[in-house]
């Protein structure tokens, strides 16, 4: 093992104690110091001669960067490491997070109400490994989306309020609640009008199970 990885790994194992141990707050420092060592020695972005003990190094500072940020409610930082993160999977090197981390993605894409990104998403995803796309995180994501473009609000609430939901998917999924409860403010307003068939859209729309 050469100097620069050996340096590297020892910083990586710094991230992973402190990530176990759920001290966020100390882990910006480390993971910027980890992403120097990384674009020093030309580790950003992977090749077919980069060693596989360094893609493992790489994509474990990637994906704790990208948990982090999540607890740190940075949701821009997030949107910067699964950048790195996308590359990696995109050439095939992924791993036990990558199911997790893109669901976690395109959870954020719904919750900004990113719908054609979305979906883009979904294409690429199928396109590049079908396993990820029917794993659980992805179909929860889809199924979501699905739910939110029909008007089945009464679903997405009841999905974040669930108790197999992730502490990760939680912060995404309040976002979701907040666009969804925005979206649905016309329908809250026509719930005050006494016509009867203004009372019997708004019923449909918001109880839609």
């Amino acid at each position: 093992m050469s100097n620069q990885t050996s340096d590297l790994a020892i910083l990586v194992q710094s991230l992973q104690r402190n990530f176990s141990s759920n001290l966020f707050t100390s882990l910006p420092p480390l993971l910027s110091r980890a992403k120097l060592l990384l674009a020093t020695h030309n580790l950003l972005t992977p090749t077919s001669s980069t060693p596989p003990a360094s893609v493992h190094l790489a994509l474990t500072v990637f994906e704790i960067g990208a948990y982090t940020s999540i607890r740190l409610k940075d949701k821009a930082l997030f949107v910067n490491y699964m950048g790195y993160l996308q590359t990696f999977y995109s050439l095939g090197y992924g791993g036990d997070r990558q199911p997790e981390l893109t669901g976690l993605n395109l959870l954020r894409l719904l919750a900004e109400n990113k719908i054609a990104e979305f979906h883009t998403q979904l294409e690429l995803i199928e396109a590049s490994n079908p396993d990820v796309m029917e794993s659980e995180p992805v179909k929860f994501a889809r199924g979501l989306e699905e739910w939110v473009m029909e008007g089945a609000y009464n679903r997405v609430w009841k999905a974040g309020e669930g108790h197999g939901v992730s502490v990760y998917q939680k912060f995404f999924l309040d976002v979701l609640m907040d666009t969804v409860r925005y979206e649905t403010l016309p329908l809250l307003s026509l719930r005050r009008c006494s016509c009867p068939r203004a009372k019997l859209i708004v019923g449909m729309k918001l109880l839609r199970v």
